[in-house]
């Protein structure tokens, strides 16, 4: 019989490819804390450990505004101990600070105030007890590993703030990602609506080809790879460019055979290889270079053909 029993960690690691935005971090960070007493003290004691959390009752609130001489402010979280106001800014990759605006809002949460990014913050200041994702992550793996539920939230915070963990290293297949470049290069240049664009593209966490889409005289932006370390897993992927502005209906992707999934995120249209095909036919036991190429082809076929279908109807 199936194994019946609930995957925390699966449940978290799933929101975290759709729900992965600065809002939704401190939607679901604020959720946590409001329905879990043992995980609100952990967060809050990351910025403010001088506070006896059992013995004091917190309404901590998501998204807290005030007005004060012409200046607004919303702060992501607010709350209050014994008439005491602490609040709690929350930054992924966005780097618009307000660091003035709530001092001015907030004059008395002095050193009660918490900044989190997911980069090293250069400001020096003693207003703000400054933390990074990566900090509280690791704090969360050294002090509650045994906790299914707050290891689920780690595994949620990972994968949106693509927080890096080294291991040791086996370099013996990565021939294979030579081998792959080398095919998407060739697919691209093969299909009469693509045309590369630049040598390359590399980031952290991703290998791929910049390519240009035109058809009907419409020219789009996109990118073909692989992204790789995201939720101890890779996957084939595809995204257009301005594409949230194209207003695609992704309930329709379902008669594609090869698109496994698809989303808005950042002004991208994002979408993946079907994971199962993924699994069978680049990671298992009887892969075959020529059915590879062969999905490799069709699955860009497919995007452009629901490209397609979607800017002309």
């Amino acid at each position: 019989m199936e194994n019946q029993s609930f995957d925390w960690s699966n449940l978290f690691s799933h929101i975290g490819i759709r729900v992965r935005n600065e809002n939704a971090l401190s939607d679901i960070t604020w959720a946590l804390c409001k329905t879990y007493p043992k995980f609100q003290k952990c967060f809050l004691s990351f910025f403010f450990n001088d506070i006896d959390f059992d013995k004091n009752s917190i309404q901590l609130i998501r998204e807290f505004p005030k007005t004060k001489k012409g200046v607004n402010g919303r702060v992501d979280f607010y709350f209050k101990i014994n008439e005491a106001e602490y609040i709690i800014e929350v930054k992924i990759g966005d780097q618009n600070h307000h660091f003035s605006q709530y001092l001015t809002l907030f004059p008395n949460s002095k050193k009660k105030r918490g900044y989190i990014t997911n980069y090293h913050l250069s400001y020096e200041t003693n207003d703000y007890e400054t933390r990074t994702w990566l900090s509280f992550y690791k704090r969360l793996k050294e002090k509650h590993k045994k906790d299914e539920v707050i290891m689920a939230y780690a595994t949620y915070l990972k994968q949106v703030c693509n927080i890096f963990e080294v291991e040791k290293m086996n370099l013996s297949n990565l021939k294979s990602l030579t081998s792959f470049l080398f095919i998407i290069k060739e697919t691209l240049n093969k299909n009469k609506n693509t045309t590369i664009k630049g040598k390359g593209s590399y980031h952290d966490g991703s290998s791929g080809k910049d390519f240009s889409l035109e058809f009907n005289e419409k020219k789009l932006l996109g990118w073909y790879g692989i992204i790789y370390n995201i939720k101890g897993a890779s996957y084939i992927s595809i995204y257009i460019k301005n594409g949230a502005s194209l207003n695609f209906n992704f309930k329709r992707i379902d008669k594609y055979n090869l698109i496994g999934d698809a989303w808005n995120e950042d002004g991208f249209a994002y979408f993946t290889l079907n994971e199962s095909k993924f699994n069978l036919e680049f990671t298992g036991v009887n892969i075959k270079l020529e059915r590879q190429k062969i999905i490799i082809q069709d699955f860009l076929e497919e995007v452009i053909l629901f490209t397609q279908s979607q800017i002309i109807k």
